[in-house]
């Protein structure tokens, strides 16, 4: 499970430069 966290990590880190706060959200509820 520590790999899906770690790739939660990186697509927040992208969804920040991007901006797009939905899919932080949307990540962290698919791997949550």
């Amino acid at each position: 499970m520590e790999d899906s966290s770690k790739d939660c990590q990186t697509y927040t880190m992208l969804v920040e430069l991007l901006d797009q706060s939905w899919w932080s959200f949307a990540c962290f509820g698919l791997f949550w």
